[in-house]
């Protein structure tokens, strides 16, 4: 038995539509909020696909003084429950359809750990990104690629789960249709 398949195991027993559907309703609540917050700074480098080191220290020079302490603060806070929370639904979305079948392939256990992967890569951009608030005017250029590209992969990752979602739903359905 890997540790995935033991971790698998463990999570099972939580992939409970009451548990799901009260983690859905507080990311959606807390999506909103961090909406909300990301445009009343006009633009978030995180929300983006990718950006340039110069994107970020336009967008931080935009901010001016108080809003960047604003994104610190949402960064160190509510971005880090955000990640948490999505990465959570999704792999127990995931986790609850594979269990579903009377034997679930190990590549299929396997993927529905990605949202968990994609949380990480959030996990990680964060401090980067408040690091670069931080220090600025100082560009750090390094510093702004690594979160650039961790945020890519965040992004990767998130639309990878949510089409393994659509795709085991799909499954389903022709399943019991056909």
């Amino acid at each position: 038995m890997t540790i995935w398949d033991a971790l698998y195991s463990r999570i099972v027993p939580w992939a409970t539509p009451p548990l799901i559907g009260t983690l859905l309703a507080a990311g959606i609540a807390l999506w909103l909020v961090l909406f909300r917050l990301g445009r009343s700074l006009g633009n978030v480098p995180d929300a983006k696909f990718t950006y340039t080191p110069d994107d970020v220290h336009a967008m931080f020079s935009a901010y001016g003084a108080t809003g960047r302490r604003r994104y610190m603060r949402n960064a160190v806070t509510l971005d880090l429950l955000f990640p948490c929370i999505y990465a959570s639904v999704l792999t127990l979305i995931l986790v609850r359809l594979a269990s579903q079948l009377a034997s679930p392939p190990a590549t299929l256990r396997l993927l529905s750990f990605t949202p968990l992967f994609a949380g990480t890569c959030d996990l990680l951009e964060n401090p980067c990104l408040v690091t670069l608030a931080w220090v600025y005017p100082l560009r750090q250029d390094w510093l702004a690629r690594v979160a650039s590209s961790f945020t890519r992969l965040k992004w990767m990752l998130v639309a990878a789960s949510v089409l393994l979602v659509i795709v085991e739903l799909f499954a389903r359905a022709v399943s019991i249709l056909g």
